[in-house]
């Protein structure tokens, strides 16, 4: 303590003689940089004693309380004078002092500025000392106090350390006690994880297969993992007290109705295109359901009508979304509707482009073709296998009698499948050979939804339109094993064909006759080509071949609406070449009207045999047509104009 004392002391002197030594220096600077800014003429030389040496000590004054007080008031001047800034960290009191100065001053300006600030540091040292003296009791007193305590938390340490140390031992002892009950416990929880991870995993690894199954088309197999899925999570199941067991089920059962989902779009994408192998797997699938025969015979009928409908849908909706018509002039209400799918039939039918009408029928009549192709396949995949069960029932008989008489065990379960795929057999089959006249009627719509299409009369493409109608009415009665809706409903549709046709022709004679001009052509008429086609056009001749045609004819011929001839191809095949048969060479001469009448009187004369409830609607579309240009004519080349013909023709009384 005497020693804290002592050094607390002279630290005392030492601030004091730090604190003079700090005033003289902060003198000299201030000094020194107002003389540098402004050069000072050298003080004269201090005198030095006489005697050389230092000089004689004289006692220190006394200092009353009137001349302290006065000091003070001094000291707290100079403290005041003081400008605020030299209170800031930042401020640069050389730069504020050269300043403040005027730029005339003098030595004595000079000398004035150093006094005040030399006096203000004196003052600032005085007042530093004398608050260091005041409170030094109470940092003596401090230290004491810390002494203290520093004896205080080195025996609480020893105390602390010791204690530690016993801790540590009771704590080993007690690890060591502990070590065997924490380890069984540890393997308690830990074959209760592994059982409860066994069991996640087992429903996890169900719910891949079963994924797996239905993107591969095993939907028997998909039922299946469905059913032992859903057993295990159910109650009494090994994963029932599972707390995600709700939702697994759930889970479970969502995925059992998209496989049902699945079967039913893989059914409809088989009877667009039927594959026995795939069909075989649709049928297991459908028999582990447990499906009714009944319903899943409507099943099938209604697949192939969809299937109709969704081919007619797309090959229309296709077609208008990719002309470039429709996607200029539709406006934004109208294309979204199409894109959505709420745009009905007959409304897609009314916007195809009429470059696009007769292309769309010829992609809808390829697709109808394979529609029937699979539904036939599809009969014969049930009768075929109808057979084959019957087979497997007697020689199955036999082996159960044999059994029976050895002593073997009882096949019950297996003929009970067995009597079940008979029954999803029979009524499909049953279902296949009754539900012909639907199908072909739900073709007969949508083909008469297209063939009242007002562009598809216009041009001499409406021959292959009929030629088309022709071939599907054939393919239909084959189809149905007589005549059909369908042949009814394409035959509805002649009339109005004839009729647009027959005004289209009318309008462009009009346009022919007007920039007609009057030259001869090479080549001549072919006036024989009427004959030719009123005895057999290329449409009656088609008919006649395909009357006696079966539908297993049709199928092993090929679809004939796959890669068929161009319209102008075949609104040709009934002209005569120049100089060919029927025709009168080097004896006639045609013009560009007199050639396209008689190729339109042409077309008309073939459609007379292959359209026998039309021949009445032909023949006066023949009469008017012929009358027309027979007149336009007879103005022409007479001089006689059409009111002065019109006066002398008279009613007959």
């Amino acid at each position: 303590m005497d020693e804290i004392t002592r050094s607390l002391k002279s630290f005392s002197e030492a601030i004091d003689g730090t604190f003079s030594t700090l005033a003289t220096k902060a003198t000299t600077g201030i000094a020194t940089g107002l003389k540098a800014a402004v050069p000072l003429p050298r003080p004269p030389a201090a005198r030095q004693p006489l005697n050389g040496g230092a000089a004689a000590a004289r006692p220190a004054p006394q200092i009353t309380d009137e001349e302290r007080e006065a000091a003070q008031k001094r000291s707290d001047a100079a403290l005041a004078a003081l400008d605020q800034g030299y209170f800031s960290q930042s401020f640069d009191p050389l730069a504020h002092e050269l300043a403040a100065l005027a730029e005339d001053a003098k030595q004595d300006d000079v000398d004035a500025v150093v006094e005040r600030l030399t006096a203000a540091v004196d003052v600032v040292s005085a007042k530093l000392k004398r608050h260091v003296l005041k409170h030094q009791d109470k940092l003596i007193q401090g230290v004491t106090n810390v002494t203290s305590v520093d004896g205080d938390v080195k025996a609480a340490f020893v105390m602390v350390q010791a204690s530690r140390q016993q801790l540590r031992m009771a704590a080993e002892e007690v690890a060591a006690q502990m070590q065997v009950v924490g380890a069984t416990r540890k393997k308690q929880r830990l074959m209760g994880a592994l059982e409860l991870a066994s069991r996640v995993k087992q429903a996890r690894d169900l719910h891949h297969s079963l994924k797996s199954y239905q993107e591969s088309g095993e939907f028997g197999e998909a039922i299946l993992q469905c059913a032992e899925c859903h057993q295990q999570l159910d109650a009494g199941g090994p994963l029932a007290q599972l707390r995600a067991a709700p939702e697994l089920r759930a889970l479970v059962q969502r995925h059992y109705y998209d496989t049902l989902a699945r079967l039913d779009a893989a059914l409809q994408r088989c009877c667009a295109e039927f594959s026995a192998e795939g069909y075989s797997k649709m049928l297991e699938g459908y028999l582990l359901q447990g499906i009714a025969p009944a319903a899943l015979a409507g099943k099938v009928l209604t697949a192939f009508k969809e299937t109709v409908h969704d081919a007619a849908v797309r090959v229309v909706r296709g077609t208008v979304l990719a002309s470039k018509a429709a996607a200029a002039d539709a406006a934004a209400a109208r294309a979204a509707q199409l894109l959505d799918g709420s745009a009905s039939f007959p409304q897609l039918c009314r916007q195809l482009p009429a470059a696009a009408v007769r292309p769309c029928l010829q992609q809808l009549s390829e697709l109808l073709f394979e529609i029937v192709a699979s539904y036939q396949l599809m009969a014969e995949f049930h009768e075929a296998n109808q057979q084959a069960q019957a087979q497997q029932k007697q020689q199955h008989g036999e082996q159960q009698q044999q059994q029976q008489q050895g002593g073997g065990a009882d096949g019950g379960q297996m003929e009970a499948v067995q009597a079940a795929t008979r029954g999803l057999l029979q009524a499909v089959a049953g279902a296949l050979r009754a539900g012909r006249a639907e199908v072909a009627d739900a073709a007969a719509v949508k083909l008469r939804e297209l063939l009242l299409v007002p562009e598809m009369a216009r041009g001499d493409e409406v021959m292959q339109v009929v030629g088309w109608s022709e071939a599907l009415a054939a393919v239909g009665d084959a189809f149905v094993g007589g005549p059909s809706g369908l042949r009814t409903a394409l035959t509805g549709c002649y009339g109005a064909l004839l009729e647009g046709y027959h005004r289209s022709n009318m309008e462009s004679l009009r346009h022919l006759l007007a920039a007609e001009q009057w030259g001869a052509l090479p080549g001549g008429g072919g006036g024989g080509g009427i004959e030719r086609a009123v005895r057999a056009g290329p449409i009656a001749a088609a008919a006649a071949e395909w009357a006696g045609r079966d539908l297993q004819g049709w199928l092993e011929s090929g679809n004939p609406f796959a890669g068929i001839q161009s319209s102008a191809d075949f609104a040709a095949a009934g002209d005569v070449a120049p100089g060919g048969a029927g025709a009168v060479a080097g004896a006639r001469t045609s013009t560009a009207s007199s050639r396209r009448v008689l190729a339109w009187l042409r077309n008309y004369a073939a459609l007379l045999a292959p359209l026998p409830a039309q021949r009445a609607q032909a023949w006066r579309h023949i009469s008017e047509l012929f009358d027309n240009y027979l007149l336009a004519c007879f103005v022409l080349f007479s001089g006689v104009t059409l009111e002065t013909l019109a006066w002398q023709v008279r009613p007959r009384r």
